[in-house]
């Protein structure tokens, strides 16, 4: 089967605490990868499939220097492309429409 991803993904370990805060529901969810087009949640509440989110991202890698605590945030405004449920919460798919230092307006 042919890969289709069109950019490469970073798979998070143990300890690296990243995380996304979407606007819209006030809660963060668990990142469990990200690429630079879109990220996978773990998320205690399904998101409807095509619903456009806004949020902000805090990564928090577990190999940064001690000085640097997170990296970001970043701002985000994305689609949710997939949400499967699992025993431990929803798999959501975000694909990134828009990702920024400054707020988006």
């Amino acid at each position: 089967m042919e890969e289709k991803r069109k950019f490469n993904r970073w798979y998070l370990k143990e300890g690296e605490d990243s995380s996304l805060t979407l606007f819209q529901y006030g809660e963060k969810i668990k990142v469990l990868d990200i690429s630079a087009g879109g990220v996978k949640l773990l998320s205690p509440q399904p998101l409807e499939v095509g619903k456009t989110v806004t949020g902000r991202l805090n990564l928090i890698p577990g190999n940064l220097p001690f000085f640097i605590k997170e990296i970001g945030p970043y701002f985000i405004k994305g689609k949710v492309t997939r949400a499967e449920e699992t025993d431990k919460g929803w798999k959501i798919a975000l694909t990134f429409e828009k990702v920024s230092a400054i707020p988006l307006a």
